[in-house]
């Protein structure tokens, strides 16, 4: 089969670069701009998700054409280990920096490009570009990174609890994604030495997800896998949405990079801002701008832009046009706050609260299926939280006479006494509507035992009261006028939390001496709402299409149930998909979670997590399968890959704590 394909929009595809990265290689595809007049600057993206199916044409193939239609040789790598590349990986190993930095570097010395670089990508193709400008190569002149925490271990271990909603199923997907041959069969047999150095390596090492469960506090495990925003001075485009895991630290992060930035905050999930839901912006074409100004040395109108750009929510939020954008020169943009005290009437502000308040709460640890932005695959789209309100202990403020805006980082504060051994406090800040329609604002939650910091744990004693501080995610959201503020405090969010061990209540106390508070950066609006900053993006440039075109017959759903008899709650989600591939084979994909707690039990919590991807070349189909269950002290993981049906590797894993 022919590395080189030329596409009918002026690309030409040139599969399976070979880049030197020590006694390793570096594979990687080449989108060359055809009528491109001379050198080209280029631009790399890097995944450990394979660049020659699953990522690149099931998602990211229009945002490659699209900067190589603007002139840039798009250059999308496979990290080692991964793909078609050599090697082995570690998670998040801390290497990938370098194995970037060595493509840019080789890019420098390429005849057809001019010597300058930048990196676009999502997620783990956005952290990989941060730890590759903490390597400084010289020709790196940009970045745009969209949708990610730079810290690994808040994005693993949120608030010192494994995210088991996030990770077991990424570690589980990843090891069907490694176990399958590369789908690209070059005439040299490359691709059969990977898959069988691949299958070696899954034999041999251990699994990924078990060693995000042994390692719960922030200790050497995670030492190497960090980036901090002082190690970044190359200028920056960042973009990331609300209803994202870890919005706030990707904020903080940005704000403290010594070069030129632009952000962009959206009421996204995990996804590009040219695909939002609520609303869209035209951020390719803003990634083109700021590529332009860094790397061609062109006048754009990138640095005339404001520092951030944010979308307020006005209607409760959730409805697709449902704000408006604004422009700010820093985030919050606000330098105004209103501190509201939970007391014995409800939310009231600081100033106003009236009474003690002492409230005796037993866990309910289903709390949280109701109330997740974005479920695997799955969004959310605006679902009323009440079930977990009304299981949570829940705060409201009288119906607002005056509407009041909330735009920054919120923060809790809350004064605990708890019988359980270490229990995880989660706050919510909740809109509730003229008909008692409560939805989500924002949230977060810590461990008890975390609240000094995730190196060095400190145990709790149930004759002692404690005060939990804890930070929110960010937002900007217009508590409408009639509408009420609502509070709800629980013992987790699952299944993003897995309940730590010991079963326990907790109290609540407050008073106008020591209150329990939320402080929510904002101002109230005397009269009609109206915004002096107000921007209006354009929108998405369809000449290239958001979506894949490669992608078929696709399908998801999630449902949620708790049983009376037993008080078991459960979330399921599915999804399937076929996908064309532009170099002959069929790939499909399946993939179902089930996560289950017992309201009374923290550890009866679990999850079960079943991925089959396949690769049909017609002569032949290769199925990889990888099932996995977590749950508190045991995790087991299964590994089959069948060739027409006979399986050629089995592999089960058990993991315990005990």
């Amino acid at each position: 089969m022919s590395r080189v394909t030329e596409y009918a929009d002026g690309i030409r595809l040139h599969r399976d670069l070979h880049v030197p990265h020590g006694s390793e290689t570096i594979a990687a595809n080449r989108y060359e701009p055809i009528d491109a007049d001379g050198p080209s600057p280029a631009i790399v993206i890097a995944t450990p998700y394979r660049k020659d199916d699953r990522i690149t044409f099931g998602s990211w193939d229009p945002s490659i054409r699209y900067l190589a239609r603007a002139g840039y040789e798009v250059i999308v790598m496979d990290l080692l280990g991964t793909g078609k590349s050599t090697g082995t990986r570690a998670p998040f190993d801390g290497t990938e920096g370098e194995e970037v930095a060595s493509v840019i570097e080789w890019l420098d010395d390429r005849e057809w490009t001019t010597g300058d670089v930048g990196t676009y990508g999502l997620s783990y193709g956005a952290w990989t570009q941060y730890l590759a400008a903490a390597e400084n190569p010289d020709a790196l002149g940009a970045i745009v990174p969209v949708a990610v925490v730079p810290s690994v271990y808040e994005s693993s271990v949120t608030g010192g609890v494994f995210n088991l909603l996030k990770r077991a199923p990424w570690a589980t997907y990843m090891r069907a994604l490694r176990a399958l041959p590369p789908s690209y069969r070059d005439e040299e047999g490359r691709w059969v030495e990977r898959w069988h150095e691949r299958l070696d390596e899954l034999s041999e090492a251990e699994p990924w997800l078990f060693r995000f469960l042994a390692h719960e506090t922030k200790d050497g495990f995670w030492a190497d896998r960090e980036v901090t925003p002082d190690e970044i001075r190359v200028p920056t485009l960042a973009a990331c949405g609300y209803r994202d895991v870890h919005t706030g630290p990707m904020v903080e992060f940005v704000d403290g990079i010594d070069a030129p930035t632009r952000l962009l905050l959206g009421p996204w999930r995990h996804t590009y801002p040219h695909k939002g839901r609520e609303t869209a912006v035209d951020f390719r074409r803003r990634a083109v701008e700021w590529f332009d100004q860094h790397l061609r040395g062109e006048e754009t109108d990138a640095l005339d832009r404001p520092a951030v750009t944010y979308w307020t929510e006005r209607d409760g939020g959730w409805t697709p046009g449902g704000g408006v954008w604004r422009a700010a020169d820093r985030w919050p943009p606000c330098d105004g706050s209103t501190t509201f005290a939970l007391g014995p009437t409800g939310v009231t502000p600081e100033e106003e609260l009236e009474g003690s308040l002492e409230r005796t709460y037993e866990p309910d640890y289903t709390v949280g299926i109701e109330s997740l932005d974005r479920i695997g695959s799955v969004v959310n789209e605006g679902v009323p939280t009440n079930a977990d309100d009304a299981r949570s202990l829940t705060f409201e403020s009288a119906p607002l006479a005056r509407a009041y805006e909330l735009t920054g980082t919120p923060t809790a504060s809350i004064r605990l006494q708890t019988t359980a051994p270490d229990p995880v406090l989660a706050v919510r800040i909740l809109d509730v509507n003229p008909d008692g329609i409560a939805r989500s604002v924002s949230g977060g939650y810590l461990r008890a035992s975390h609240r000094e910091g995730h190196v060095d744990p400190k145990p709790l004693s149930s004759a002692e009261e404690y005060r939990i501080d804890l930070e929110l995610k960010p937002r900007s959201h217009v508590f409408e006028t009639g509408h009420r503020i609502g509070v709800a405090l629980s013992a987790g969010h699952f299944p993003r939390t897995l309940p730590p061990r010991g079963r326990g209540s907790f109290v609540v106390r407050s008073d106008p001496d020591e209150p329990s508070t939320v402080r929510l950066s904002g101002r109230e609006h005397d009269g009609e709402v109206t915004f002096d900053d107000i921007v209006s993006p354009s929108e998405p440039d369809d000449s290239v299409p958001t979506a894949s075109s490669f992608v078929a017959d696709a399908t998801d759903g999630w449902r949620t149930s708790r049983r009376h008899s037993d008080g078991i709650g459960t979330i399921e989600t599915w999804r399937e998909y076929t996908m064309t591939l532009p170099h002959g084979p069929r790939m499909t994909w399946e993939n179902e979670v089930e996560a289950t707690v017992r309201a009374d039990d923290p550890a009866s919590a679990s999850m079960s997590y079943r991925v089959e991807t396949a690769l049909d070349h017609g002569t032949e189909r290769v199925v990889a399968r990888v099932e996995s269950h977590v749950a508190r002290d045991r995790a087991v993981i299964d590994t089959e890959v069948t060739v027409d049906g006979t399986t050629v590797y089995e592999d089960g894993r058990r993991y315990s704590s005990w």
